[in-house]
């Protein structure tokens, strides 16, 4: 298994300077200077936001060279599906000092609903992305969402959405890509009931599951059951803690990630386990300095 880290606990991309965090602080911080923290910690990769990707797809040549400065692999950037606005901006923010399973704090992204011509709309703007994604060298693109109210949700969207990713899949798998969907907090998809819902439509073989530990344990779900259940599905990963309802550093909350690595390497997952972290409790170098300290030990207890 490879060791990777995701960009988000330094920010989103605002433009190629400046950054915000979910907590709406914004920083002047650049991409640049994420990958350089990440390489000083020995990070084999990344996985970042769309918008962080979009900064440079006029100038694929100044991206390479910071992938190969920093000697880092471009693995993923989560992209919504029908999302409200084309990108989050520092007003789309969420508050740290309730559970982040409230459904107030993904409600600012909501849509009231899905229909053909929105996906149509989308279906335009993701392929374009994902072409000039694969310009820079990235793996996989991670699709969520929609952002939805509970209320809102109808159980044609799950044949919907199915029908939608799949040819999308398509699409990206001509130009080299993979795929995975990331079961989220406050969108249409959840928990494992809701995965088996989309899975009566989307393809299998096409569509991988992304374990998010965190959000999965924030819906009640059980991680380690998760792996087992889905073992021939997760094509990507996302590690954070989770106490108290907040997302953490990993060991600084109540997941127990000895079992979930345990069902990973029993079931033959080899892909990237990619730390993440949506708001530091430190500095973002700190908390990406104790996730990746965690993780080292992680996988060489179990994964070796």
């Amino acid at each position: 298994m490879k060791i990777g880290c995701h960009a988000l606990q330094w920010g989103i991309a605002i433009d190629k300077d400046r950054r915000h965090t979910w907590d709406g602080k914004v920083w002047n911080v650049s991409l640049e200077n994420v990958l350089s923290d990440m390489a000083k910690l020995h990070y084999e990769g990344f996985d970042c936001s769309d918008n962080d990707a979009i900064q440079y797809f006029k100038v694929p040549e100044e991206f390479h060279r910071m992938l190969s400065q920093n000697m880092l692999s471009f693995v993923s950037t989560w992209v919504t599906l029908i999302p409200r606005t084309s990108t989050f901006t520092q007003d789309d923010k969420i508050n740290p000092d309730i559970p982040m399973s409230d459904p107030k704090q993904f409600a600012p992204l909501a849509i009231p609903e899905i229909n053909i011509e929105r996906i149509r709309k989308d279906f335009a703007e993701k392929v374009e992305y994902a072409k000039n994604f694969a310009l820079l060298g990235g793996q996989l693109i991670t699709l969520g969402g929609p952002f939805m109210l509970q209320d809102n949700i109808r159980n044609s969207y799950y044949e919907m959405i199915g029908e939608y990713v799949n040819d999308l899949a398509v699409e990206f798998k001509k130009l080299g890509l993979g795929c995975v969907y990331h079961p989220h907090l406050s969108t249409l998809v959840q928990n494992s009931e809701e995965i088996d819902r989309l899975y009566d439509y989307a393809d299998k073989s096409l569509i991988k599951l992304l374990l998010d530990t965190a959000h999965l344990v924030a819906v009640g779900e059980n991680p380690e059951k998760i792996v087992r259940k889905y073992s021939t599905r997760i094509g990507h990963t996302h590690f954070k803690d989770l106490g108290q309802g907040k997302f953490l550093e990993l060991g600084e909350g109540n997941i127990d990630f000895d079992v979930i690595i345990k069902a990973l390497v029993e079931t033959g997952y080899s892909g990237w386990l990619i730390a993440e972290l949506d708001v530091p409790w430190k500095t973002a170098f700190g908390s990406a300095s104790t996730n990746k300290i965690y993780l080292d030990k992680l996988v060489a207890k179990f994964a070796a």
